[in-house]
């Protein structure tokens, strides 16, 4: 593999004829064409393969928030990057020749800010769900104007429906309505904060997982 400044027509993507362009951390490079495998892929490939497209079909509805709020970009690898190679290595397991999500260790952000204190959801009736937290805006970088962040995914119709800046830290409640196609599914439901200026956020929690009646 090669790095370059300008090439002939100057820095390029994809193939041509057997050279291949990209751009990897930040430097434009070239390197030859991969000549096809006649070899089957490994155990080890194929679970490395399902576990990535498992994690990328999963999380691709999920991608402007992940890029928001998902820790700080590293290099060249950006945020949703990052939230790739975590769900990857520690929420994606392989079993009987299938990938499965552990909903216990999706996180849907990450960040410094802390989350508000005794945070719980609960369903009730008319599609709905209520949440209570303790109003904690007196600790470290907590404010009172800091925004609550909702996100619901339903595993088996693989539905994902957000909930933006639903309530402050101070409110210490919010009703959510769900719409009426999730009536009589189970659902995940997770929750941070977000600062009013967007500057900071917490590492999303996971609230657990409800019927919605």
């Amino acid at each position: 593999m090669g790095t370059y400044k300008k090439g002939i027509l100057g820095a390029f993507s994809g193939t041509v004829g057997p050279v291949v362009g990209s751009t990897f951390r930040g430097k434009d490079v070239m390197r030859s064409r991969p000549r096809k495998s006649s070899k089957l892929p490994s155990e080890l490939q194929y679970e490395q393969r399902a576990k990535f497209s498992k994690t990328i079909k999963f999380l691709t509805p999920a991608k402007n928030l992940l890029s928001n709020y998902f820790g700080s970009p590293t290099g060249a690898k950006s945020r949703f990057n990052l939230a790739l190679s975590y769900h990857i290595m520690n929420a994606v397991s392989y079993l009987a020749g299938e990938a499965l999500i552990d909903y216990n260790k999706i996180i849907y952000a990450k960040g410094s800010l802390l989350n508000p204190q005794n945070l719980n959801c609960n369903a009730i009736p008319d599609a709905k769900l209520k949440l209570n937290w303790i109003d904690n805006s007196t600790q470290a970088d907590t404010k009172e104007t800091d925004q609550m962040i909702v996100v619901i995914f339903e595993p088996v119709l693989e539905e994902y429906e957000f909930f933006l800046n639903v309530a402050t830290r101070i409110d210490t409640t919010v009703d959510l309505t769900l719409p009426s196609y999730l009536i009589d599914t189970t659902v995940e439901v997770y929750a941070f904060m977000v600062a009013a200026d967007g500057k900071i956020n917490s590492t999303s929690q996971h609230l657990g997982s409800f019927d919605v009646v």
